[in-house]
Formats: C-alpha cells, sequence, structure tokens
C-alpha cells in the first residue's frame, strides 16, 4: 500500500492510500503510450508480441501484493496504515517472490524481467541485502531468470536476447518509478499544493534518461524527453483517504475510508512551462 499525505483546500491533511495493483495499473498506462519504441535498435525484427509480452509484465509486477492490500492491516506502532516502505524484508519477499511467478505466467521474457526489477530493488538496499535470507532469496530468483532466459532464447534464437532483455528491465523500472513519483508525491489536480515538489531525474545517461517535471498547471506533469505516442494523457489513480489522525483498531480505520481518486494529465504541451 502507497501511503502519502494529501491536502485539500480548506480541509485538514489526510492520508492517502494507494493499492500497489492500483500503481502498477498507472504504469501500464503510461507503458501502453510508448512500448512501440521498445527494441527500435533492432528494428528489423518483429517484436509485437514481446512488446505485448513486456506491457503485461508491467501490469503485473505488483499482483503479489493483492491478497495483502485486500487484507488493510494496522501499524500497531504508529496507529496508522502501513505503507510497503516500512515493511520486514522477511514479509516483502513472498510477496515479491509471488509477483514474479504470476508475470512469468505471461511467459518467460515477463518473468525474467520482474525478477530482475524485484532483484535490482533488493540490492540497492544495502544493509538488508546482506543478511543471508536476501542472499538465499536473490540466489533462488536468479536461478529462476536465468532459466527464463533460456527458455526465451531457445524461443528466438536468432533474436539479441541479452541486449532486449536489458532493455526491457529498464523500460519496467521507468514505468514503475514514474508511477511511484506520481503516487507517491505529485499531487492531483484537486489537491492544493503543500510544499514544492521535486523533479526526478531517471537512470542518467542510460537509453531511457528521463526528467519527471511539474507544470505550472495543478496536476500536470510532464516526461522529457516526451515518449507517449498523444500529445496528452489523463491518468487517474483510484484510492482512499483518511484523516490524519491515531487509529487503534481496524474498525476505526475502516469507518474512516472514503474512495478517492486522483487525476493528473501528463502534457507535452509547450504553452505549460515546466518548472525549473
Amino acid at each position: 500500500m502507497i501511503r502519502r499525505e494529501i491536502h485539500f483546500p480548506g480541509k485538514k491533511p489526510h492520508w492517502l492510500l494507494i493499492s500497489q495493483k492500483e500503481h502498477a495499473r498507472v504504469s501500464a498506462m503510461m507503458a501502453d503510450r510508448c512500448l512501440s519504441e521498445f527494441g527500435q535498435s533492432v528494428a528489423r525484427y518483429d517484436l509485437v508480441a514481446l512488446r505485448a509480452e513486456l506491457l503485461a509484465a508491467i501490469v503485473h509486477h505488483d499482483d503479489g501484493w493483492v491478497p495483502w492490500d485486500a487484507a488493510p492491516h494496522l501499524d500497531t506502532k504508529h496507529h496508522r496504515p502501513p505503507s510497503f516502505r516500512e515493511m520486514r524484508l522477511e514479509d516483502v519477499l513472498p510477496i515479491w517472490t509471488s509477483s514474479i511467478k504470476t508475470a512469468a505466467a505471461e511467459g518467460p521474457l515477463a518473468g525474467l524481467t520482474v525478477a530482475g526489477h524485484f532483484i535490482a530493488l533488493l540490492e540497492a538496499s544495502e544493509k538488508e541485502f546482506k543478511s543471508a535470507l536476501a542472499r538465499d532469496w536473490q540466489q533462488d530468483m536468479a536461478a529462476l531468470r536465468d532459466k527464463w532466459f533460456a527458455d526465451w532464447q531457445g524461443v528466438h534464437p536468432t533474436l539479441p536476447t541479452l541486449q532486449l532483455a536489458a532493455e526491457a528491465l529498464l523500460w519496467l523500472q521507468l514505468f514503475d518509478v514514474a508511477s511511484l513519483w506520481l503516487c507517491s508525491a505529485c499531487p492531483g489536480q484537486d489537491e492544493q499544493f503543500h510544499q514544492p515538489l521535486e523533479n526526478y531525474h531517471f537512470a542518467p545517461d542510460s537509453l531511457l534518461q528521463t526528467r519527471f517535471r511539474t507544470l505550472d498547471q495543478p496536476g500536470h506533469v510532464t516526461f522529457i524527453p516526451w515518449r507517449l505516442d498523444v500529445p496528452e494523457l489523463l491518468l487517474e489513480a483510484d484510492g482512499q483517504i483518511i484523516p490524519i489522525r491515531e487509529y487503534h483498531n481496524m474498525s476505526e480505520l475502516n469507518e474512516a475510508r472514503q474512495p478517492h481518486t486522483v487525476r493528473w494529465v501528463l502534457s507535452n504541451k509547450r504553452q505549460l512551462r515546466a518548472k525549473k
């Protein structure tokens, strides 16, 4: 579950709660408008089916969270809904494993891409990566990833599979980060800016380096370079809001929940100046 503060004009602050599955859906909405670019360096190959499989990987990359999000939890220490960022490694790893295996049902490229995504997340957490639990999990997932890569290579022996696998992982990471930036930090159209939002630079110096920036118009953002095949895209994320206060049991928390849809506009309009 993603949790962040949300501010409305004239109202007390709330927490916004967005499920991991919904975050992944937002990722896929953006990816669906861009993935025609996947594999352009090997344009002589027909990659239509692989692009569809990569999109499926992005759609399903957080499916392992569905049971956890469906049974809301309460952080009894801080008396609030827990964020996915605050969970223990021993609770997260089975969820990641489930996500990886669900994606693998879409095909070997999907499986190895989602496995690579979570392996990279674990490696980025230096403290947790050093634990025996993390090392064992990483070895298990790396073995599965190697198997799926071999399966994929066997089906497509003429493709530059190593190059495409690396690029596929980068595409998943791009849209995962883009959606997290929106859901975790970027105010929607009906929100009040509580503090200036930092712009974000994804993967500098890489094939898919991208800057995420807010625009002068509330709820509008842009990506530089613009990769979408449309000049503007409305994104919606369905979630819930609850007043910011202490909650001592699930009954209190559930009674406070209200549905809320966050809306952003991704825009390439020149008249909307990106904030520096």
